[in-house]
This record gives C-alpha cells, structure tokens and sequence, in this order.
C-alpha cells in the first residue's frame, strides 16, 4: 500500500476509536444522572432502553402519528366543505356550487355536510 492510502486508513481507525470512546462516555454519563432531573437530549440517546419502555415509545409514536394522520384527514373535509356554497336561481330554487371547480347540484353535496367527529374541532384538536 502506499502510504497515503495507509494514512487514510489509520485516519478512520483513529475516528471510530474515538466515536466508540465518546459513546461509551455518553453511556456512562447517562447511567450516573440522577434520577429527579430531566437528562439532556444527547445523554437520552444513549441510555439503554429494555423492552417495556422500547414497546412504550414505539406506541406512543404510533399514537401520535394515527392522531396527526386524523387531524389531517378532518381538515382536509372541513375545508372540502366550505368549498361548497348554497345559492338561488332566478327562480329562488336553492342548489349547491363548489368555488374551485363551479360544479353545481340540487342536493346538498357529501362533502358540504361532513362534520367532525364528536370531541373534535375543524382543526381536529380535541
């Protein structure tokens, strides 16, 4: 090998040595922290997590994601709804328009009537 190559090579030994020992540091910290204080965030990363708070954070996240997946989903429909608005002919007969396409009809469209559901918002916040 030449040397520059064997350099390179002792370069990124030398760097996973010492991601290796700032980790096991960061672990080590993490370990010593007291309990009745918040750890900092690069401390968190670090601390090993059994099974039980791994299976408690994976559906904590799950949940979350359903909730803002909901969110987006009511505001989506609320705002299809107000799309939609009622209007008279000349004759004073009542139909619906939606602004965006200028589709009309006599009945009340779907989208015009969703509401959200029970306990929710137009925003979908509880």
């Amino acid at each position: 090998l030449d040397p520059m190559r064997l350099e390179i090579a002792k370069s990124y030994d030398a760097l996973a040595a010492e991601k290796l020992r700032r980790l096991t540091e960061r672990q080590q910290l993490a370990a010593l922290w007291p309990e009745n204080y918040l750890l900092p965030l690069v401390l968190r990363r670090c601390l090993p997590l059994d099974n039980d708070a791994r299976n408690r954070l994976k559906s904590d996240a799950l949940a979350a994601e359903a909730d803002a997946d909901l969110k987006r989903e009511i505001r989506r429909r609320c705002a299809q709804a107000t799309r939609w608005s009622q209007v008279a002919d000349d004759y004073g007969r009542q139909y619906y328009v939606h602004a965006d396409s200028g589709e009309a009809s006599w009945e009340a469209p779907e989208a015009m009537l969703y509401e959200p559901p029970p306990g929710r918002d137009d925003l979908g916040n509880i």
